[in-house]
């Protein structure tokens, strides 16, 4: 009984030793890649380890290693065996691409360029080649070359996304919306669940303007996963469209997912201003300085939101910030001059309305602004000449239309100033706006000496005045021209 126990045992030992001993650098080989891809990199390591103690002449082994090790970041370990892998078979693309890819990491770029074209040139149609080198080459402005990189890789397999998906990110940072929306729609008939491609959609439909396409992108890509910065563009989307509920929920969801998200506080202010929510506004724009003090309109719309409270000062103050991030930032030298008219400061006023012109020859504002500040010191010439420059580029704009109206009549060149008060009255927005107009002409008219003219004018203006002041001011002037 004893002897066959024996017996037994030692055919056990036999069978595990040769069942250990059979196992072959193939077999370590794929437990090792399937090891790895499971992300069981040390195990992975150890097999390929044996794998090579068995096969030390296999190419494969030593590259595929060297991808693992990248994984692990042993970046100096993963380019000794991908050089190892090479040094036993040059002409393995995949040990190329592989060690370009590292050296990518490291920054070493020109050579990693390099790699990429050996891989290239050993298989013409190594996909991963192109994918590295045309993301490589996008990166230095290559656009024309990556573009071809990218076009080969669907000509060699017209089935693949990515390329499309590349090309329109690529168009919309130069905001190409058409050709953008042109690579998306193709990603997406390839592949209609691309999440990628759903929110690349999203973006090129918001450039376009059609806000409500974007919603529907993006509403589409969040069905997959609640992305912050998904929400927080769908918030954007809904802001155009005026939607300030769903834009300020979205905002809040997508903060509480990314609370360290900056352009989520600024649309989270911009939700708040829009609903008249000043000090919440300001309250979101101060978080999103807080995190992130180097983008200027962050401070721009906290200080528009402080200039509507009457914090002057403290608008002031947003404005200087902006002006420092961007001296010639046109709207903030506008709204920081119109401060120091308020404050009676005309020739701090005056240089911002000058420099805020000089940085936007075309600021409308501005140039009303300037002329206003021209008007109230009796320059009458110079507001003349601001005005008229405004007119050739806002010809109908009724402010400027009238101001200049105003400006010919206390220049008492009559003609003119009527011609120009029935041009704006054509373009009056509103009954008040309609009646001072006829108001000024009546002025106009008076002085010119046609009081039964300015009579019918000022008639004219009850007509349409709403305001109690400028009913109360056109009853006083026909009643002075009737006859006693």
């Amino acid at each position: 009984m004893t002897r066959r126990v024996v017996l037994v045992v030692m055919f056990l030992v036999g069978f595990f030793c040769q069942a250990q001993a059979a196992e072959s650098p193939e077999e370590l080989f794929n437990r090792a890649v399937a090891a790895g891809e499971a992300g069981e990199l040390d195990v992975a390591i150890e097999l390929f380890n044996r794998a090579e103690s068995l096969d030390p002449e296999n190419s494969a082994i030593f590259n595929n290693r060297g991808v693992v090790h990248a994984k692990k970041k042993e970046l100096e370990m993963a380019i000794q065996d991908f050089e190892k892998s090479l040094a036993l078979d040059s002409s393995n693309a995949g040990a190329y691409n592989n060690r370009g890819m590292v050296l990518q990491e490291q920054g070493k770029l020109r050579e990693a360029m390099r790699d990429y074209n050996k891989a290239l040139q050993v298989d013409p149609e190594h996909i991963l080649a192109l994918y590295r080198r045309a993301s490589l080459l996008l990166s230095h402005g290559y656009q024309k070359e990556a573009f071809a990189d990218l076009s080969e890789i669907l000509r060699i397999d017209p089935r693949q996304v990515k390329p499309h998906i590349i090309i329109g990110k690529v168009y919309l940072t130069e905001a190409s919306a058409d050709k953008a929306l042109k690579e998306l729609t193709s990603a997406l008939n390839k592949d209609p669940k691309n999440v990628e491609a759903l929110i690349g959609l999203g973006d090129a439909n918001f450039l376009k303007g059609r806000f409500k396409k974007s919603v529907e992108d993006y509403s589409e890509a969040l069905k997959f996963e609640r992305y912050p910065a998904v929400l927080i563009n769908r918030c954007s989307a809904y802001a155009r469209l005026g939607e300030w509920d769903s834009a300020l929920e979205d905002c809040k969801q997508g903060l509480e997912l990314d609370p360290g998200n900056a352009e989520g506080y600024y649309n989270l202010g911009n939700c708040f201003a829009a609903l008249e929510k000043q000090k919440e506004a300001i309250e979101a724009f101060s978080k999103a300085v807080e995190i992130d003090s180097k983008r200027s309109h962050f401070y721009y719309n906290r200080g528009l939101c402080l200039k509507k409270i009457d914090e002057d000062p403290l608008a002031i103050q947003d404005f200087d910030r902006v002006l420092e991030l961007e001296p010639n930032n046109a709207d903030a030298l506008n709204n920081r001059g119109s401060l120091f008219w308020t404050a009676g400061d005309r020739q701090k006023a005056a240089e911002d309305f000058r420099r805020a012109i000089s940085a936007q020859n075309q600021h409308l504002q501005a140039h009303k602004n300037l002329a206003a500040v021209f008007i109230a010191e009796k320059r009458t010439d110079d507001a003349i000449a601001v005005l008229e420059n405004a007119l050739k580029f806002a010809p109908k704009d009724p402010d400027v239309l009238i101001n200049l109206g105003n400006a010919w009549t206390d220049r008492e060149k009559f003609d003119k100033a009527v011609s120009l008060y029935k041009k704006a009255l054509e373009r009056a927005a509103s009954p008040d706006q309609k009646a001072r107009i006829h108001l000024q002409t009546g002025v106009a008219l008076e002085r010119s000496g046609s009081p039964s003219k300015a009579l019918q004018s000022y008639t004219k203006a009850l007509e349409t005045v709403e305001d109690q002041a400028l009913k109360q001011e056109l009853n006083d002037k026909i009643n002075s021209l009737k006859p006693r």
